[in-house]
């Protein structure tokens, strides 16, 4: 499954990779990839997934954090974003599911920081990730 999301992220087809992520996790084939650690209080990990895989994932959960907003006014108060920093990598620290993540965070201004002493962690909280939950391109950000 996670060959043919990144095949197709990579080749353009971000809506048919996005859709695919979407049946993946209806059916559960990424149990651990996105869970409420606490109340309110989210992890979304990637550390085991291609680059492709990674950024599908990512965009399409926040669009679904984003329609959680809209549609019942539940924000998550924290979201972690577990990346890994590359220690199975070619050359140790130079994860490039991390680096297309980060990109993707930077893209659109995204409130989070990485953790002291881990580079593969994003976190997000409070009032500016509630602010960024609510812009409407967070819907469609998987498109980019």
């Amino acid at each position: 499954m996670d060959a043919v999301i990144d095949f197709l992220h990579k080749s353009g087809l971000k809506e048919e990779a996005g859709f695919i992520w979407e049946v993946a996790a209806q059916k559960n084939v990424y149990p651990d990839s996105v869970r409420e650690k606490d109340s309110s209080y989210w992890l979304i990990n990637l550390h085991l997934m291609s680059e492709g895989t990674a950024v599908t994932a990512l965009s399409r959960t926040l669009a679904w954090f984003h329609r959680q907003i809209v549609t019942m006014g539940i924000c998550p108060e924290r979201i972690d974003i577990v990346t890994g920093w590359g220690r199975r990598s070619r050359v140790t620290g130079s994860s490039l599911v991390r680096q297309s993540v980060q990109k993707l965070l930077h893209l659109f201004k995204f409130p989070f920081v990485t953790t002291r002493g881990n580079t593969g962690c994003f976190v997000g909280c409070g009032e500016p990730l509630n602010r960024w939950l609510h812009n409407p391109y967070v819907e469609r950000m998987h498109l980019l």
